[in-house]
């Protein structure tokens, strides 16, 4: 921010090509007598300096998948489908079985809302309460259990149950387990939609964890490398740019389905709000050099956008509310960072 003293008019701008990004603050005098000087106060575009950003190094990796993931996507498969081979064997992790439950208040009688009979869910995948799966595990087909404690955590959606300790009732019908190798055709057929063997389910199942890692070891390297452009990227931020960072990460908490249950337990279990609202400060102002950092990167690299990539941002502008050649920039722009960004692991 600059302060300068000039005449009302405000021509400095136009004579100091001042890139004003909103609206100026006046301080007038007490006594306002004419001709009388003015102070004012605007937020220019901040004049920033990125560092030697050739310096920073991005590791590139290739994804590897073992069988045993593989497998964990298949058996997680099955267990949608609600499929297993019946064993008569104590219940253990990962087993699907079948089963009811229902807690009890003070008085002994049944909580209809934590009541459920012969459910099928598969143990430890977080299907329930830690404390009500774990209930399951060593026991077997046809047994039962009274007045087992399951904790709710205090953040719980449901005030009625949000940090207390609930007695359940338990009875076990049926314990299956889940292997990826007893998947059948007609399974494979029932998930794919096609005909395939097992070998070629296996194959496409492969490929698509194994993309999906890529994806997800190049966005850890990005992360990497932005956070470093963020650092090298130095100068002064306006601080209504700060402000504007701090409400859309605030507005992006109200979208939290734990907030939208209960906001009251959501605020609460977040603490105290003036120390996150100068982390969300800390947050916002590396958000903003790193976006600013990018934006000088991709001038200095000459990065444009193809026709089709023009076209695709074009089409995306319109279909938005706000101003659509203000929208096209910043989605150009944001095009370009993100091809930058690609090029990094070509």
């Amino acid at each position: 921010c600059r302060i300068w003293q000039c005449a009302c008019d405000l021509s400095f701008v136009q004579e100091n090509d001042l890139q004003v990004i909103n609206q100026p603050e006046l301080d007038f005098p007490k006594e306002q007598k004419m001709p009388m000087t003015v102070k004012v106060m605007v937020e220019v575009y901040p004049e920033l300096k990125v560092g030697d950003y050739k310096k920073i190094k991005v590791k590139k990796t290739e994804a590897k998948i073992t069988d045993a993931e593989i497998d964990e996507v298949i058996e997680t498969v099955l267990a949608q489908m609600q499929e297993g081979k019946e064993v008569k064997r104590a219940a253990k992790e990962k087993d699907l079985i079948e089963a009811d439950f229902a807690g009890k208040d003070e008085k002994g009688e049944i909580i209809p809302s934590t009541a459920l009979e012969k459910n099928k869910f598969r143990i430890g995948m977080g299907h329930y309460l830690p404390d009500l799966e774990k209930a399951f595990v060593g026991m077997k087909a046809g047994e039962s259990k009274e007045k087992v404690p399951v904790k709710f955590p205090k953040d719980y959606h449901s005030k009625d149950f949000a940090g207390k300790t609930v007695y359940f009732d338990i009875k076990l019908y049926s314990v299956s387990e889940i292997s990826a190798k007893d998947i059948t055709e007609a399974q494979i057929e029932t998930v794919m939609g096609k005909k395939q063997k097992p070998d070629e389910f296996r194959a496409d199942i492969k490929k698509n964890v194994g993309s999906n890692k890529q994806r997800e070891a190049e966005q850890a390297e990005t992360d990497k490398y932005t956070r470093e452009v963020g650092k090298i990227t130095k100068g002064d931020l306006p601080k209504s740019w700060i402000e504007k960072e701090v409400q859309a990460q605030f507005q992006r908490l109200t979208q939290d389905p734990q907030f939208q249950q209960n906001p009251e337990a959501f605020l609460k279990q977040l603490g105290d709000q003036e120390k996150l609202k100068k982390d969300f400060e800390v947050q916002g102002e590396e958000n903003l050099r790193v976006f600013l950092g990018l934006s000088d990167i991709i001038k200095s690299e000459n990065i444009e956008l193809d026709k089709d990539e023009t076209l695709r941002a074009r089409e995306q502008a319109q279909k938005s509310e706000n101003d659509e050649n203000v929208e096209f920039e910043r989605i150009s722009l944001n095009m370009k960072i993100d091809k930058y960004l690609a090029s990094l692991f070509a």
